[in-house]
């Protein structure tokens, strides 16, 4: 099996595990933000947690890609990659997120409950 196929039958694994139970958040920081800055804040602490569940297949993809390109000169696929990897986040959403402490936001993806993919929208908002 290729390093892609590997990559996303991780990823689909990792997916897999939003569908858990929602995890509940009672952090004071946390709640007393505005609901449209705590689901920002939850989108990030997901793709966090995806990134760290997919980290070491993500890496050897990567290299694969880059001993391709090395060997081969041909940087499509590279190129394709970089591009896949880039912030898709809206700008109102970064302007927020840039406003928050993003050490809070790291210790929060550190929970347990936090630490593996989740499902971001079904997190209850606190008002």
């Amino acid at each position: 099996m290729n390093h892609y196929n590997v990559l996303n039958k991780k990823v689909s694994a990792c997916n897999s595990l939003k569908e858990r139970p929602t995890p509940s958040v009672s952090e004071p920081w946390l709640t007393d933000l505005p609901e449209k800055n705590q689901r920002a804040v939850f989108l990030v602490v997901n793709e966090i947690a995806m990134a760290r569940c997919y980290k070491q297949e993500e890496v050897s993809y990567t290299m694969a890609l880059i001993n391709y390109t090395a060997e081969t000169g041909d940087s499509s696929y590279l190129d394709d990659w970089i591009n896949t990897k880039k912030n898709y986040l809206q700008t109102d959403t970064v302007l927020l997120l840039r406003k928050l402490d993003r050490a809070k936001i790291y210790e929060l993806s550190e929970r347990e409950n936090l630490f593996f993919p989740f499902n971001p929208f079904t997190i209850p908002l606190s008002k």
